[in-house]
Protein backbone atom coordinates (compact mmCIF):
# COMPACT_ATOMS: atom_id res chain seq x y z
CA UNK A 1 0.00 0.00 0.00
CA UNK A 2 1.11 3.54 -0.94
CA UNK A 3 2.27 5.36 1.88
CA UNK A 4 0.12 8.30 2.01
CA UNK A 5 -3.00 5.90 1.64
CA UNK A 6 -1.31 3.67 4.52
CA UNK A 7 -1.43 7.00 6.51
CA UNK A 8 -5.09 8.10 5.57
CA UNK A 9 -6.05 4.45 6.55
CA UNK A 10 -4.24 4.77 10.10
CA UNK A 11 -5.63 7.73 10.54
CA UNK A 12 -9.37 6.66 10.24
CA UNK A 13 -8.75 3.32 12.27
CA UNK A 14 -7.62 5.71 15.09
CA UNK A 15 -11.40 7.17 15.24
CA UNK A 16 -12.36 3.89 16.40
CA UNK A 17 -10.51 3.73 19.39
CA UNK A 18 -9.45 5.39 22.35
CA UNK A 19 -7.22 8.71 22.39
CA UNK A 20 -5.62 6.82 25.07
CA UNK A 21 -2.94 4.52 23.81
CA UNK A 22 -3.54 2.79 27.02
CA UNK A 23 -6.52 1.76 27.00
CA UNK A 24 -6.51 0.58 23.13
CA UNK A 25 -3.45 -1.79 23.76
CA UNK A 26 -5.54 -2.50 27.55
CA UNK A 27 -9.07 -3.38 25.44
CA UNK A 28 -7.19 -5.50 22.47
CA UNK A 29 -5.50 -7.31 24.95
CA UNK A 30 -7.69 -8.24 27.24
CA UNK A 31 -10.27 -9.30 24.59
CA UNK A 32 -7.96 -11.62 23.62
CA UNK A 33 -7.54 -12.97 26.71
CA UNK A 34 -11.18 -13.65 26.95
CA UNK A 35 -11.69 -15.39 24.01
CA UNK A 36 -8.40 -17.97 24.62
CA UNK A 37 -9.61 -18.59 28.16
CA UNK A 38 -12.92 -18.99 26.67
CA UNK A 39 -11.54 -21.50 24.35
CA UNK A 40 -8.71 -23.46 26.84
CA UNK A 41 -11.81 -24.21 28.68
CA UNK A 42 -14.76 -25.05 26.68
CA UNK A 43 -13.05 -27.00 23.72
CA UNK A 44 -11.24 -30.01 23.97
CA UNK A 45 -9.66 -30.17 20.22
CA UNK A 46 -5.63 -30.00 20.51
CA UNK A 47 -5.87 -28.71 16.85
CA UNK A 48 -8.03 -25.70 17.76
CA UNK A 49 -6.53 -24.51 21.11
CA UNK A 50 -3.32 -24.54 19.32
CA UNK A 51 -4.63 -22.22 16.51
CA UNK A 52 -6.59 -19.67 19.18
CA UNK A 53 -3.39 -19.47 20.92
CA UNK A 54 -1.13 -18.67 17.73
CA UNK A 55 -4.41 -16.23 17.12
CA UNK A 56 -3.85 -14.31 20.37
CA UNK A 57 -0.30 -13.87 19.59
CA UNK A 58 -0.78 -12.13 16.89
CA UNK A 59 -3.41 -10.34 18.69
CA UNK A 60 -1.25 -9.51 21.12
CA UNK A 61 1.53 -8.12 19.16
CA UNK A 62 -1.11 -6.03 16.97
CA UNK A 63 -2.18 -4.34 20.49
CA UNK A 64 1.53 -3.72 21.17
CA UNK A 65 2.27 -2.31 17.71
CA UNK A 66 -0.55 -0.31 17.87
CA UNK A 67 -0.03 1.29 21.26
CA UNK A 68 3.61 2.17 20.20
CA UNK A 69 2.33 3.86 17.15
CA UNK A 70 -0.22 6.08 19.08
CA UNK A 71 2.31 6.54 21.81
CA UNK A 72 4.74 8.24 19.14
CA UNK A 73 2.14 10.68 17.60
CA UNK A 74 0.84 11.79 21.12
CA UNK A 75 4.53 12.74 22.18
CA UNK A 76 5.56 13.98 19.00
CA UNK A 77 2.06 16.83 18.88
CA UNK A 78 3.70 17.06 23.02
CA UNK A 79 7.87 17.32 22.45
CA UNK A 80 8.19 18.65 18.53
CA UNK A 81 9.62 16.39 15.95
CA UNK A 82 13.19 18.48 15.29
CA UNK A 83 15.19 16.01 16.18
CA UNK A 84 13.66 12.98 14.50
CA UNK A 85 13.61 14.84 11.34
CA UNK A 86 17.07 15.39 11.60
CA UNK A 87 17.53 11.56 11.57
CA UNK A 88 15.05 10.41 8.61
CA UNK A 89 15.03 11.56 4.88
CA UNK A 90 11.43 12.49 4.06
CA UNK A 91 10.78 12.12 0.50
CA UNK A 92 7.96 12.99 -1.86
CA UNK A 93 7.31 13.07 -5.51
CA UNK A 94 5.53 15.98 -6.56
CA UNK A 95 2.14 13.60 -6.49
CA UNK A 96 3.08 12.99 -3.06
CA UNK A 97 2.99 16.58 -2.14
CA UNK A 98 -0.11 17.21 -3.81
CA UNK A 99 -1.99 14.54 -1.91
CA UNK A 100 -0.45 15.42 1.52
CA UNK A 101 -1.49 19.07 1.19
CA UNK A 102 -5.13 17.52 -0.43
CA UNK A 103 -5.86 15.12 2.76
CA UNK A 104 -3.80 17.49 4.87
CA UNK A 105 -1.49 15.31 5.67
CA UNK A 106 0.77 16.07 9.43
CA UNK A 107 4.45 16.11 9.69
CA UNK A 108 3.60 13.80 12.58
CA UNK A 109 1.66 11.50 10.76
CA UNK A 110 4.59 11.11 7.75
CA UNK A 111 7.37 10.59 10.78
CA UNK A 112 5.24 7.69 12.71
CA UNK A 113 4.87 6.06 9.37
CA UNK A 114 8.71 5.58 8.87
CA UNK A 115 8.99 3.64 11.65
CA UNK A 116 8.35 -0.36 12.17
CA UNK A 117 6.69 -0.67 15.49
CA UNK A 118 7.93 -4.30 15.58
CA UNK A 119 10.94 -3.86 15.50
CA UNK A 120 12.07 -3.24 18.75
CA UNK A 121 15.24 -1.44 17.63
CA UNK A 122 13.08 1.30 15.87
CA UNK A 123 10.69 1.42 18.72
CA UNK A 124 14.19 2.30 20.62
CA UNK A 125 15.60 5.08 18.45
CA UNK A 126 12.31 6.62 17.90
CA UNK A 127 11.45 7.11 21.58
CA UNK A 128 15.28 8.22 22.40
CA UNK A 129 15.07 10.89 20.08
CA UNK A 130 11.91 11.66 21.41
CA UNK A 131 12.89 11.75 25.19
CA UNK A 132 16.87 12.31 24.28
CA UNK A 133 18.21 9.44 26.72
CA UNK A 134 18.73 5.50 25.28
CA UNK A 135 15.40 4.55 25.36
CA UNK A 136 15.88 1.16 26.81
CA UNK A 137 18.60 1.43 29.12
CA UNK A 138 16.40 4.01 31.13
CA UNK A 139 13.53 1.31 31.42
CA UNK A 140 16.26 -1.35 31.90
CA UNK A 141 17.79 0.60 34.88
CA UNK A 142 14.33 1.89 36.51
CA UNK A 143 11.74 0.37 39.06
CA UNK A 144 8.45 1.19 38.76
CA UNK A 145 5.51 0.85 41.51
CA UNK A 146 2.17 0.47 40.09
CA UNK A 147 -0.19 3.09 41.89
CA UNK A 148 -2.81 2.24 44.19
CA UNK A 149 -1.84 -1.32 43.89
CA UNK A 150 -0.81 -4.25 46.04
CA UNK A 151 2.09 -5.30 43.97
CA UNK A 152 5.46 -5.12 44.91
CA UNK A 153 7.67 -2.57 42.96
CA UNK A 154 9.05 -4.27 39.73
CA UNK A 155 11.90 -4.07 36.81
CA UNK A 156 11.46 -5.05 33.37
CA UNK A 157 12.60 -9.02 32.72
CA UNK A 158 16.62 -8.69 32.33
CA UNK A 159 16.18 -10.28 28.95
CA UNK A 160 13.72 -8.14 28.17
CA UNK A 161 14.43 -7.41 24.59
CA UNK A 162 15.32 -11.25 23.50
CA UNK A 163 11.89 -12.38 25.30
CA UNK A 164 10.17 -9.62 23.29
CA UNK A 165 11.78 -9.93 19.87
CA UNK A 166 10.85 -14.02 20.04
CA UNK A 167 7.72 -12.97 20.98
CA UNK A 168 7.50 -10.73 17.82
CA UNK A 169 9.10 -13.27 15.36
CA UNK A 170 6.63 -15.77 16.54
CA UNK A 171 3.83 -13.88 15.53
CA UNK A 172 6.09 -13.49 12.05
CA UNK A 173 5.91 -16.90 11.98
CA UNK A 174 2.04 -17.74 12.72
CA UNK A 175 0.78 -14.95 10.49
CA UNK A 176 3.14 -15.43 7.01
CA UNK A 177 3.70 -19.29 7.31
CA UNK A 178 2.18 -23.02 8.26
CA UNK A 179 3.71 -25.17 10.32
CA UNK A 180 1.07 -27.53 11.71
CA UNK A 181 4.65 -28.51 13.79
CA UNK A 182 5.07 -25.56 15.09
CA UNK A 183 3.34 -25.02 18.41
CA UNK A 184 2.82 -23.10 21.89
CA UNK A 185 2.22 -24.20 25.22
CA UNK A 186 0.27 -22.71 27.65
CA UNK A 187 3.63 -22.09 30.27
CA UNK A 188 5.46 -20.62 26.85
CA UNK A 189 2.56 -18.18 25.81
CA UNK A 190 1.69 -17.03 29.54
CA UNK A 191 6.18 -16.25 30.15
CA UNK A 192 5.87 -13.82 26.81
CA UNK A 193 2.76 -12.33 28.43
CA UNK A 194 3.96 -11.91 31.54
CA UNK A 195 7.30 -10.31 30.66
CA UNK A 196 5.09 -8.27 27.09
CA UNK A 197 2.54 -6.97 29.73
CA UNK A 198 5.19 -5.79 32.63
CA UNK A 199 7.18 -4.42 29.72
CA UNK A 200 4.28 -2.25 28.26
CA UNK A 201 2.95 -1.22 31.82
CA UNK A 202 6.53 0.08 32.59
CA UNK A 203 6.77 2.16 28.84
CA UNK A 204 3.01 3.83 29.99
CA UNK A 205 4.76 4.85 33.62
CA UNK A 206 7.71 6.78 31.97
CA UNK A 207 5.92 8.10 29.25
CA UNK A 208 3.00 9.10 31.85
CA UNK A 209 6.23 10.81 33.86
CA UNK A 210 8.04 12.64 30.92
CA UNK A 211 4.35 13.84 29.94
CA UNK A 212 3.79 15.62 33.25
CA UNK A 213 7.40 16.50 34.00
CA UNK A 214 6.70 18.16 30.41
CA UNK A 215 3.74 19.70 31.57
CA UNK A 216 5.30 21.28 34.59
CA UNK A 217 7.96 23.20 32.80
CA UNK A 218 5.66 24.38 30.10
CA UNK A 219 3.31 25.52 32.60
CA UNK A 220 6.54 27.42 34.71
CA UNK A 221 7.52 28.80 31.76
CA UNK A 222 4.14 30.80 30.44
CA UNK A 223 4.13 32.36 34.28
CA UNK A 224 7.73 33.85 33.65
CA UNK A 225 6.99 35.61 30.19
Amino acid sequence: MHRIDLILKERQNRKFRSNWPWESYYQKSTRADNLLEEIENKIKSRKCIQEARKQSVTSYITAFEVYFKDTLLELLEMFGNNKIIEQIKLKFDVQEVERVIKEKVSINEVIASYFNFQDLDQINKAFSLIFDVSFFEELKNREFKIPNSKLSPFKIHKNFYKELKSFIDLRHDFVHDINFKKNITKAQLDKYTDIYSFFIIAVDMYVDEKIRDYSKKKKTALRKK
